[in-house]
């Protein structure tokens, strides 16, 4: 997932992708992942948002987005 806001169409693809990985793991899996700057907590941090604002956009075809939306949530 970008550490930027997300601009381009695959940077928002990439924040889904994202939020379904988390989904599949362990919230106490993903806060301890702090060995690099931006991991564990500081990613939480910037993928809740993002995936309540991929909800809403529109750039994504819907059949990208609509079984994931579903699962949009992260992990918590």
């Amino acid at each position: 997932m970008p550490e930027h806001e997300p601009r381009e169409i695959h940077e928002w693809r990439a924040v889904l992708w994202s939020g379904q990985l988390a989904a599949l793991l362990k919230l106490d899996d993903i806060t301890r992942d702090d060995e690099r700057p931006g991991g564990g907590t500081a990613y939480l941090q910037r993928l809740r948002p993002r995936l309540i604002e991929v909800l809403g956009h529109t750039t994504l075809k819907p059949i990208e987005a609509c079984g994931c939306r579903a699962r949009a949530g992260p992990p918590g």
